[in-house]
């Protein structure tokens, strides 16, 4: 197709895509966990991706997940959410929710609406510092083990590149 006496620029301007819809972090992260799924990387290479990723996204919620909900949150990303072979809803896991819903009353926090989408950039200093720090913590909140640490911040900055 010719445009006749527009300049070149123009008609590039004109032909340009518009750029896509910005990502969440959640959507990054599994995109990231499907590819290392699809080049066969070996279990014990997954289940620390999915670890790691899992203690980071915890710490990229808008809201801090109450005590009682850390553990059933870590294991719903680790061994749901960053796996991609079995990413279908274990048949404790929705029982043990609604139970603790249950439990938990009318102050009861509701999960996945609060992870981090791009109105919480990972360019922010504050919102880096505490992915970091999650990543070199255990779930218990004692230091990770130096290997630990260094093994999730590859994974972290391999997602977010």
């Amino acid at each position: 197709m010719s445009l006749p006496g527009l300049p070149v620029r123009e008609v590039l301007a004109q032909r340009a895509v518009a750029p896509p819809p910005p990502r969440s972090w959640l959507e990054v992260a599994r995109g990231f966990t499907d590819a290392k799924w699809e080049e066969r990387r070996a279990p014990g290479s997954r289940r620390s991706i999915a670890q790691g990723l899992g203690a980071v996204t915890v710490a990229l919620f808008d809201a801090t997940v109450p005590a009682e909900f850390e553990e059933l949150v870590r294991e719903a990303l680790a061994g749901w959410t960053f796996n991609t072979g079995v990413r279908t809803v274990p048949v404790g896991m929705a029982a043990a929710v609604r139970r603790r819903r249950l439990s938990a009353g009318r102050g009861c926090w509701t999960g996945w609406s609060g992870i981090a989408g791009p109105s919480r950039n990972l360019a922010d200093p504050e919102v880096a510092r505490a992915a970091l720090g999650a990543l070199s913590r255990r779930m218990d909140g004692t230091p990770a083990a130096a290997n630990t640490t260094i093994r999730r911040r590859q994974v972290f900055d391999m997602t977010i590149r």
